[in-house]
């Protein structure tokens, strides 16, 4: 059976999850049956690859990523052993268009 991949829909704007919040794209993929906000998905954590930027790294917390499934999220929780964190600290390839130009003078 293959699994879905699954969107985690963030907190943006106003720190809840209003539609106002996205933009008209977002708020049209956040519809899928595949989307779900960090507490549907909490449960599901210590089965699921996350890749996330460095800004988007605050998600984890959310998650309650590291601490104990039953005691929520949050440093007062404890630390978990649910997870495995890499973090990579290669900067992103540049391309020819995320080039800056350079003047031709």
């Amino acid at each position: 059976m293959k699994e879905p991949i699954l969107i985690l829909k963030e907190r943006k704007g106003s720190g809840t999850y209003r539609d106002q919040d996205y933009p008209t794209w977002e708020r049209h993929v956040l519809r899928w049956p595949t989307v779900g906000t960090a507490d549907e998905l909490r449960s599901a954590r210590s089965s699921l690859m996350l890749a996330l930027s460095f800004w988007d790294i605050h998600n984890l917390i959310d998650l309650g990523v590291g601490s104990d499934p039953g005691a929520g999220a949050g440093p007062e929780a404890g630390a978990g052993d649910d997870a495995l964190f890499i973090h990579s600290a290669l900067p992103a390839r540049r391309t020819a268009r995320s080039r800056p130009r350079t003047s031709d003078a």
